[in-house]
């Protein structure tokens, strides 16, 4: 079995890997989620089950995490939270992955996808309920898809194509799983090619998983609470999230050029 895997492109295994992977534990995190809101709605009953599903996921993982490569992101759930560099990759990608999508939202027109459609269903349940079985999707996309996207499948990719080939297959991949209108495939792939730099940069998940937990958590509940419409093309909304966007990429790309500037003077005075 381990010589017919050997002899698969790397670029299918990639695939199957989103399959056989992904797929599964979404089903299993998410379907109780989805239940809670018809099956006594008064309580999030479903949010301890998907925290329970979340943590036998990360041990199954991290039993055949075989990740020990110097160049490979190793699969973590933490990150030194004091290190400078990685708040400003995570605060990055927060701003970048709303920017990016909703100005493409903004540029085609689109008002609404399935994604958005099935997270407004949340406003049928009040705050006690929905806000934890939001957290619980938040978590489950953060840790999951982090875990398969930027770890198995981009060390996948890496080991055997150059980078940038690779996380833009990987983007692919990631726009084409979230079954998008064909409109928003590439905003989506600029937002997984920001997280396979980040991941990269830090040969690690744990930043790009607080990241994405992040994105998505703070995104669910302005749907929820609805405080003010930020999927209308006003002009506020459009300048709000190109400045958002630019300071995202300050953010995202200052700490890689203030690394290199460091090791040419350490260069120079070796």
């Amino acid at each position: 079995m381990k010589n017919l895997w050997n002899k698969i492109p790397a670029w299918l295994k990639a695939v199957i890997l989103s399959i056989i992977i992904l797929l599964p534990a979404v089903l299993v995190v998410q379907t109780p989620l989805a239940l809670n809101l018809e099956i006594f709605p008064e309580i999030p009953w479903a949010f301890p089950l998907a925290l329970v599903s979340l943590f036998i996921f990360w041990k199954l993982i991290k039993h055949f995490d075989k990740f020990s490569h110097k160049e490979d992101v190793k699969l973590k759930i933490t990150f030194d939270w004091r290190n400078w560099r990685n708040w400003s990759y995570v605060f990055g990608i927060f701003f970048f992955t709303p920017a990016i999508i909703q100005l493409g939202a903004y540029a085609f027109d689109i008002e609404s996808t399935g994604q958005l459609e099935y997270i407004q269903l949340f406003a049928q349940t009040g705050p006690f309920t929905a806000i934890p079985l939001l957290l619980g999707l938040a978590l489950g996309a953060g840790i999951l898809e982090e875990v398969v996207y930027r770890g198995y499948v981009q060390n996948t990719l890496v080991a055997r194509y150059p980078k940038w080939i690779s996380f833009v297959f990987i983007a692919i991949i990631f726009a084409v799983m979230h079954q998008l209108p064909i409109t928003l495939i590439l905003p989506y792939m600029l937002a997984s090619i920001a997280f396979s730099f980040v991941a990269d940069q830090t040969k690690s998940t744990g930043v790009v998983i607080f990241a994405h937990i992040l994105v998505d958590f703070v995104s669910f509940l302005l749907l929820y609470f609805e405080p003010f419409n930020l999927l209308e093309a006003t002009s506020v909304n459009i300048s709000a999230m190109g400045i958002l966007l630019v300071l995202a990429l300050i953010l995202l790309i200052s700490p890689h050029f203030r690394r290199t500037k460091l090791n040419k003077i350490e260069l120079k005075m070796s």
